[in-house]
């Protein structure tokens, strides 16, 4: 959240520091996704989404779309997430 929260600031200094509190924070929910209690897992999917959007946003198609191949990997319940999706 925090990083999403400074790459909303648009301010070129902070995306790096944003992208890897991003790309960290989804790890940890991965790492930590069999012992969350089913209805957090969606939260995984969520974060994955989160990413594709700040690389879409960055203009970066080609991370966004890796982003996309780990949704796509991820267990039904990761992808039961109640956002709108970004765009493929």
């Amino acid at each position: 959240m925090l990083g999403c929260a400074l790459a909303g600031q648009k301010r070129p200094n902070k995306l790096s520091e944003a992208e890897t509190l991003i790309v960290d924070g989804y790890r940890g929910m991965k790492a930590r996704a069999a012992d969350m209690p089913e209805f957090h897992r969606p939260r995984v999917g969520e974060a994955v989404y989160r990413l594709i959007d700040f690389y879409q946003r960055l203009g970066r198609p080609g991370e966004a779309a890796k982003w996309w191949e780990e949704f796509d990997l991820l267990d039904r319940d990761q992808k039961n997430v109640l956002m709108p999706a970004p765009p493929r």
